[in-house]
């Protein structure tokens, strides 16, 4: 009779598609192995599962590409802005400075985005006011502008761990801890040639942000691979997240990292240092589970 009743109940899942709850009954693995006496009992819950949470065919994302696209974009900035629309300032800036000082002989000093103005160019004779002025100079702060717009910074591709690629069910669960962490470099520099100048950049990541596609972030000064001799269930030490809700059977998560950077220049005997956020995301499903005990 037992037996019975337990088919009945594996059918009727398989067929009316039974909301799976989550319950977390293992400290070692995502779910507790289904204690059964029939092999065959499992194999059929297992496909029932993988019916309900979506995993018999390829996972489809739940937020539209144009969509997915412009979060990574309003997440990119140079100085807090558009990277596009910093080159267009940076482009009218120059004009101004050219507009300002570029008759007479006088040279842009103490300047910035917005906050300018000239002085005269240092006379070729010290000793003789009247002599010819010197060459005028470039803004250094227009030099080290331009050349952070054209740098290029590494892209922050999320990485999750463990990978849902390594389950039986593709996919990453519901109150599961979840290392991230990021692959780029944490520091760099580099030259750039800036009409005929030489400016030195230096860059260094301050921190990265998952947006977790939940409506939650995490922030992390720093992260930590998460590797296969990781023990189950152990949290990372310092950048993870557990999800609360499942994403599936509707959709993928799309998670957003957000790395923030700091890139100061330095040319013609001055610095200074320019904010940058570089963008990029991944699509995690995320599903529930739960252990299920039959033929008792």
């Amino acid at each position: 009779m037992c037996t019975r009743l337990t088919l009945i109940v594996i059918v009727a899942i398989v067929l009316a598609g039974s909301a799976i709850a989550p319950c977390w009954a293992d400290s070692t693995t995502f779910t507790k192995h289904v204690e059964n006496r029939e092999k065959g009992k499992v194999a059929v819950y297992l496909e029932a599962l993988r019916r309900r949470v979506g995993l018999t065919g390829p996972h489809e994302a739940s937020v539209p590409a144009q969509d997915k696209n412009a979060e990574i974009q309003r997440a990119t900035t140079i100085g807090g802005q558009d990277p596009e629309e910093y080159k267009l300032q940076l482009a009218q800036w120059q004009r101004r400075l050219d507009a300002l000082c570029g008759s007479d002989n006088l040279i842009p000093t103490q300047t910035d985005l917005y906050n300018q103005y000239c002085i005269p160019a240092d006379p070729l004779d010290p000793a003789d006011p009247t002599s010819a002025a010197a060459v005028p100079r470039l803004s250094p702060a227009l030099l080290g502008g331009l050349a952070v717009a054209e740098l290029t910074m590494p892209t922050p591709v999320p990485q999750i761990g463990p990978p849902p690629e390594i389950n039986e069910w593709n996919m990453a669960a519901v109150g599961y801890p979840l290392w991230l962490w990021t692959e780029d470099t944490t520091a760099m520099s580099s030259s750039a040639s800036v009409m005929g100048e030489t400016v030195m950049l230096t860059a260094r990541r301050t921190g990265v942000s998952f947006h977790m596609g939940d409506g939650n972030s995490v922030t992390c000064p720093r992260t930590t691979r998460w590797t296969s001799a990781v023990a189950p269930e152990h949290e990372s030490p310092t950048c993870g997240y557990r999800y609360t809700k499942a994403s599936l059977p509707e959709g993928n998560y799309q998670v957003v990292a957000v790395a923030e950077w700091e890139v100061t220049w330095s040319v013609l005997g001055e610095t200074g240092m320019i904010p940058i956020q570089k963008a990029a995301s991944t699509e995690l499903p995320v599903g529930q589970l739960r252990s299920v005990i039959t033929g008792r």
